[in-house]
């Protein structure tokens, strides 16, 4: 309606100051009191149109001042402002606006000798990225507080001027060396790097090792789904594309290996993280391919096979929801120090508060695990898995393929003893995997319940074969198991009541065995093996000393 226009009179209106998301704009809105007609609008957010350096013509927010404009956006959170450093290190009070006569920032002026539009990139990049976490996440700039956002453009920094950084406060940006790189400011490296500032007000991981890794692929992830949200033809889970000039990429999420980074676990490519190597904060570069992977798979699907053997077959859920995912993950679950399986249980929780304890999404995060290494698969089939032949005292490891979601393992075991020892469970009672020793004899059945809180998901058994040594098998078999010294399934008879205490150990075979009479004469020597006779020896007192397999050495006295 304009001020004169129809309303050429004043008239009491109320005024409110509106923020539009979709289509994105900010105006405040005089409203007519009595009959509540929009007579007057004033737009706050003035838009102008910059000729990027890599994303073409783009609209950006500036701020007129002193009869010029500058790369000022006052309309996002706390501010976006970009810098021209001006190739003085990192001065950063001696920094001045980039500006323009008439907002209308043309490669024709900023396509100079300096690069000066690489600033326009930045702009624009740190934007996008505070639209993309306030549209898709309600995240109001990185400390979800309105907090400002700073870019230095044209900044020395180290490596020949390639590498851009978040410095706890703003985003830096080198020019590159003509060579490897232009200026570093495309989309999706603006993104990564604001990215760091997201996850120093959240996780706060610590930038070394596996957390390291996290941190970087983290970043990637940011990177890659600005530029999906503002720039959707650009390849997305391609890294630094548009700023590479001897190479396509730096990385990718689809095919690290292509970029000399693991695609799973300790595979090919992986840097060790314990050894004494600590290059780039113990490879945080490298091994940040395994997440990035993971990313991929768990949006876009795919099916191989890892470098542990392990095939895999998954149906993506959609880069959405996979971010949906990562960043409630991120903002709720990951603490400065995850590592890549606690990122896996990070996820997967972060999938069940979104979707469902048993949805698709949730399954599908933790099976895209299994696809880079880490973790077990969500989808095989479960069994216990462990010996069926014991004899008394044995300790025995049994495991369960883990339940999705399970929270509780219950296992149940026989009851009864036979030669001095009872059935037990010795640890892991309420977990998948757990140790127990062996008892009375007979056939008996083990059962592991695994439970999703009070639910129960599932049951699964396994038949054991209880014998004692030198009998038939069960409580019934014939034999003198005083007739010989023995090892079965790791415990060395004979055991009580043969000698009043017995020769014990969990190992498989003697790796040497002596026997000595009371003079200290060897009357028999033995190696490998996991018996030693006895039968021709006189009765009376012997020392008995043994090596174990694991070199352990044990000397016990024996009669006979």
């Amino acid at each position: 309606k304009g001020l004169l226009g129809e309303h050429p009179t004043p008239v009491l209106a109320y005024r409110f100051d509106i923020y539009t998301l979709d289509p994105l704009g900010r105006s405040e809105y005089y409203v007519d009191t009595n009959c509540g007609e929009i007579v007057f609008t004033d737009p706050i957010m003035k838009h102008a149109t910059a000729e990027t350096r890599y994303s073409g013509f783009r609209t950006i927010e500036t701020q007129l001042s002193g009869g010029s404009f500058r790369l000022v956006d006052a309309t996002r959170g706390g501010g976006i402002t970009t810098w021209n450093a001006d190739n003085l290190s990192m001065s950063f009070n001696a920094a001045v606006h980039f500006t323009d006569n008439n907002d209308n920032w043309t490669a024709a002026e900023f396509g100079n000798a300096n690069q000066d539009n690489a600033a326009l990139d930045a702009h624009w990049g740190a934007e996008m990225t505070y639209d993309y976490f306030l549209q898709r996440h309600s995240r109001n700039s990185i400390d979800n507080a309105g907090s400002a956002l700073n870019n230095y453009v044209h900044v020395i920094v180290a490596n020949n001027g390639n590498n851009a950084s978040w410095d706890g406060q703003r985003m830096i940006y080198g020019d590159g060396d003509g060579t490897t790189f232009s200026p570093l400011t495309s989309l999706d490296v603006v993104a990564h790097e604001i990215g760091h500032g997201f996850s120093d007000k959240t996780a706060n991981l610590l930038y070394q090792k596996e957390s390291g890794a996290i941190d970087e692929s983290l970043s990637d992830i940011w990177g890659a789904m600005v530029e999906f949200f503002a720039a959707p033809e650009k390849q997305t889970y391609l890294m630094s594309e548009d700023i590479c000039l001897s190479e396509d990429a730096l990385r990718s999420m689809s095919n690290p290996k292509s970029f000399d980074q693991p695609d799973t676990y300790g595979g090919t490519n992986w840097f060790d993280v314990n050894g004494t190597n600590s290059d780039d904060d113990w490879g945080v570069h490298t091994n940040s391919g395994v997440m990035n992977h993971w990313f991929y798979l768990l949006a876009e699907g795919g099916s191989g096979t890892n470098d542990n053997g392990d095939t895999y077959n998954i149906t993506g859920i959609g880069k959405l929801k996979a971010a949906n995912i990562v960043y409630r993950a991120e903002s709720n679950y990951f603490t400065s120090t995850t590592n890549y399986f606690q990122a896996r249980a990070g996820t997967v929780a972060a999938a069940q508060d979104l979707y469902g304890s048993n949805s698709t999404e949730s399954l599908t995060v933790a099976l895209a695990w299994y696809a880079v290494g880490v973790g077990y698969d969500p989808t095989a089939s479960h069994y216990i898995v462990g010996p069926t032949q014991l004899t008394p005292g044995y300790v025995a490891n049994y495991s369960l393929n883990p339940y999705y979601n399970a929270t509780n393992y219950v296992w149940t075991i026989p009851g009864g003893c036979a030669t001095g020892y009872c059935w037990a469970i010795v640890s892991g009672q309420g977990t998948s995997n757990v140790s127990i020793r062996a008892g009375s004899t007979g056939i008996k059945t083990i059962t592991c319940r695994a439970y999703l809180g009070n639910t129960l998901l599932g049951s699964q058994y396994i038949t054991v074969n209880v014998q004692t040594p030198n009998t038939g098998g069960g409580s019934s078999g014939g034999g003198n198991p005083c007739g010989s010294i023995a090892s079965f399934n790791g415990v060395i008879y004979p055991p009580t009541p043969c000698n009043g205490g017995g020769l014990i150990a969990q190992h498989v075979y003697f790796k040497e065995i002596t026997i000595f009479d009371l003079v200290g004469r060897i009357v028999k020597h033995e190696t490998n093996v996991d018996q030693v006779d006895t039968e021709c020896l006189p009765q009376g007192m012997y020392m008995v000393r043994a090596t174990l397999d694991n070199q352990e050495v044990i000397i016990k006295k024996i009669l006979k």
